[in-house]
This record gives C-alpha cells, structure tokens and sequence, in this order.
C-alpha cells in the first residue's frame, strides 16, 4: 500500500497484488480460527461472537486512523499513513505467526476442538 505515492502502472499493480494477499489471509484467519477452536454444533454461535469481538476489537484503532488521516497535510495524505499502517499490519502478523508457531505444543492450531461432554453427547445422538 505505500506504493500510492509512486505514479506508476507498477506500483499500482504490486499494490493491489498485496491488498489482495492480505485480504485472502485476513479471510483465512477469520474462517480457520472458530473452525479450529468451536465444537460443531456450537459453531454458528462461535463466529458470531468472534466477528464482534474481532470488530469491538478493530473499531478504536479504525477511528484513531481515521482521525489521523483527516489531520494531514494534503502534501503525504496517501504515503504517510499506507506506510505506516503496513509496519504496524506487518509486526501484528509477525507476532501472531510467532504465536501461533509455539502455540499448543508447536502445532500452531488444535488438531481438535475440545469438547465438553454434553456436547459429545449430543453429537453422538
């Protein structure tokens, strides 16, 4: 995204070959993690709370950018804040990669959800 600042059919493309990266894993971390995490009959349920939790989550920083956006010169209002959102979206996927690396035993994501037993029980029926 940094790339707005340079006029060209090249920074453009790679551009928007990176937003379209990023939003392929963004969907891939929204629809993997409850699939990992929630039980099936619970998990209608599980990406409901996870999508709010993950917006209540998102809003305050959606609102301070946005307010640091609308404070710029007109000079840098497209280089200064792509650039400085890519750093802080690159070191945000790098601390959750080295998470989830070292997370349950080095398998990164449960091999499956855990159950409580009325749950077993009532997929067993």
């Amino acid at each position: 995204p940094a790339l707005f600042a340079t006029p060209n059919w090249y920074a453009a493309e790679a551009t928007s070959w990176c937003y379209s990266l990023f939003m392929v894993m963004s969907t891939l971390f929204s629809a993997r993690y409850p699939l990992n995490y929630a039980s099936p009959n619970r998990l209608g349920s599980y990406i409901g709370v996870f999508s709010l939790v993950m917006m209540i989550y998102q809003l305050p920083v959606y609102w301070l950018w946005t307010a640091f956006i609308l404070n710029l010169p007109e000079d840098n209002c497209f280089f200064l804040p792509f650039i400085s959102l890519s750093i802080c979206s690159m070191v945000g996927l790098l601390i959750y990669s080295i998470r989830a690396c070292f997370a349950h035993g080095g398998w990164g994501f449960p091999l499956c959800p855990r159950m409580l037993p009325e749950d077993e029980m009532e997929l067993c029926m």
